[in-house]
């Protein structure tokens, strides 16, 4: 499906264009998400002491705070697992693609391409789930998928655990050698 938006982006005359894969964001399961999010910002608020206690006991508005911060968990981990997922369908047809192959475009490019030009029912969806600011979102999402993808270059299986293979962290093997 493609979704033709104007762009702020200035294009010259005669520019090709190439319809990229679309992003599908898959709403995360917590029916409540939204509401629970806006829950969790007012208990924040009233612990800060901007809010009136309104007859919470700290302790219900600390759990209101946990069960918050735990949807905002599970709704960043289904956008890191979607956005992921884009970057790489978005490599792979930019390496199949002769011209845009010259260009040497990377995922950080259409990272980039996100966070400046995203498509606006990109927006929209996001502003039903309750994101106030996508842009931060999406960095926080980027920054995620940075971190792991490190993390996987620096692993290798090991039997049922993990290894490090980089020489800050030991192996299982050079740990048992200095028992």
């Amino acid at each position: 499906m493609t979704h033709p938006e104007p762009s702020t982006f200035p294009r010259p005359e005669g520019t090709r264009y190439w319809e990229l894969p679309p992003l599908i964001l898959h709403p995360f399961s917590d029916v409540r998400g939204p509401d629970l999010l806006v829950e969790c910002s007012r208990a924040q608020l009233m612990l800060g002491g901007f809010l009136p206690m309104e007859g919470f006991q700290r302790e219900d508005l600390e759990q209101i705070v946990l069960r918050g911060r735990v949807c905002e968990v599970r709704m960043l981990y289904y956008v890191v697992l979607d956005i992921d997922r884009w970057l790489e369908q978005c490599v792979e047809v930019s390496a199949r693609e002769l011209a845009l192959r010259e260009t040497r475009l990377s995922r950080g490019s259409f990272a980039a391409l996100l966070v400046g030009e995203s498509p606006i029912h990109v927006h929209q969806k996001l502003t039903n789930w309750g994101v106030a600011d996508y842009k931060a979102l999406f960095g926080r999402v980027l920054g995620l998928i940075a971190v792991f993808a490190a993390w996987r270059r620096n692993t290798r299986p090991c039997g049922a655990a993990f290894c490090w293979t980089t020489t800050a962290m030991p192996t299982v093997s050079s740990v048992a050698g200095t028992r």
